[in-house]
């Protein structure tokens, strides 16, 4: 290229319209950048387009605005600043950060300076949060790295490694992964969380599989005649009657639940900032506990209707124990079991029924009443009943010892 030629083509780009500084056309999709300010320039044979102030860039239907945004067009590369927003409304994808890197040919975002990434769906959507986040617009694929929290109606999540998938609406979460739900918890080396019609299905954990579930049950109100008859729930707060006689009574919206005690504290020591509410996650209304399920095994399904486990299964080195609960507080009875599956069921987050196949072994303690049953067969089954052990079947070579009293041997089975 001869001196003028380059002069000629340096001065078309100092001087492109600030409405409209770049249009490529005659591919895929346009890409078309917009800004208050623009400037171009040659580094080398790369040409270079500098816009700043109200930054916008459109690739097909994916929009990036910024506030500052620097486009290189042999590299096919945009690196955009300050107030990140990407929109890509087929894949419902939004996020925000300090800092992108835009990779026009396969639509990938790099993302760091505190990465937002917000997942629509119909119902709620899923909230990302993490260090440094990647978005793959064409293959429907976001991944979060680094102090990785994810929120998704009432299940929270953190992890060190994020994937999304979009096409199979799967997130699989590694590196130290931990789930809540309410106060219930699942753990494990892999955790994935599969979504159909807008709720979480199941999730699968791989590996050192671990689960505390809390089951729960509606605050039954109570008349205090102590107290001219005010209607009040199990805290002794009082509800208030309505102001029209005849006029029924509305339960007030319930609280937006909070991130877990020791979830917030850590993530108050990390960030130095005060943990909030959540928005977008909302509690199910006052519950007391009335029983924990705490089982333990290679891997675990955790099933899911209308929001809320109706069936966990764990299987290889399988264990599991039930405790029941009175008033809110763990009673001294407890039943334990281990087999190579335990099959969890459960309605209105109350377990119904634990059974227990392959190399069967487990002991029930009554607690204060003393005296302790181990068992042991090829399937163990255990019925629950207004939170209490009802009955346990025990089939196929099976062989039951009673212990009278508490022994030390016997409580060193119960892992707690």
């Amino acid at each position: 290229m001869n001196y003028t030629l380059k002069l000629i083509l340096l001065l078309s780009l100092v001087f492109v319209p600030a409405s409209k500084i770049l249009t490529q056309e005659g591919e895929k999709e346009k890409y078309i950048i917009e800004a208050d300010k623009t400037e171009g320039i040659m580094e080398g044979e790369e040409r270079v387009i500098i816009g700043t102030g109200n930054v916008k860039i459109t690739h097909g239907k994916l929009v990036i605005t910024c506030d500052k945004g620097t486009s290189y067009e042999k590299q096919e590369l945009a690196i955009l600043e300050k107030n990140v927003v990407i929109d890509d409304p087929d894949k419902g994808y939004h996020l925000t950060a300090g800092y992108v890197e835009y990779h026009k040919n396969d639509k990938h975002s790099i993302a760091t300076q505190t990465p937002i990434l917000t997942i629509k769906k119909e119902e709620e959507p899923i909230r990302v949060e993490s260090q440094l986040m990647e978005m793959f617009s064409e293959d429907d694929i976001g991944i979060a790295r680094g102090n990785v929290w994810i929120y998704y109606q009432d299940i929270i999540a953190q992890c060190d490694l994020a994937t999304y998938y979009g096409k199979e609406e799967t997130i699989v979460l590694e590196g130290d992964p931990v789930a809540w739900q309410d106060e219930s918890r699942l753990a494990g080396e892999v955790i994935t969380l599969y979504i159909k019609d807008d709720e979480v299905d199941k999730i699968f954990i791989d590996g050192g599989s671990r689960m505390i579930y809390y089951t729960r049950e509606e605050k039954e109100k109570v008349e205090d005649n102590m107290d001219g008859n005010k209607i009040t729930d199990e805290t002794g707060e009082n509800i208030e009657e309505p102001s029209n006689p005849g006029e029924e009574y509305i339960t007030p919206t319930p609280p937006s639940i909070t991130v877990p005690e020791e979830v917030r504290m850590e993530r108050e020591e990390e960030t130095g900032e005060e943990e909030t509410t959540e928005e977008g996650i909302e509690n199910k209304g006052e519950k007391k506990t009335t029983g924990r399920v705490d089982t333990y095994g290679d891997v675990m399904t955790a099933y899911f209707e209308d929001g809320e486990v109706v069936r966990v299964l764990i299987e290889g080195n399988a264990e599991g124990i039930y405790y029941p609960y009175e008033n809110g507080e763990p009673t001294d009875e407890r039943v334990f079991a281990s087999g190579n599956r335990i099959d969890v069921s459960l309605r209105d987050e109350q377990v119904e029924r634990i059974r227990i196949t392959g190399d069967v072994s487990g002991f029930y303690d009554p607690g204060k009443e003393g005296g302790q049953t181990r068992v042991y067969g090829d399937v163990m089954v255990i019925f629950i009943a207004d939170n209490e052990v009802d009955k346990i079947i025990i089939r196929g070579k099976a062989k039951g010892i009673y212990y009278h009293g508490r022994e030390e041997e016997e409580k060193r089975a119960i892992k707690e």
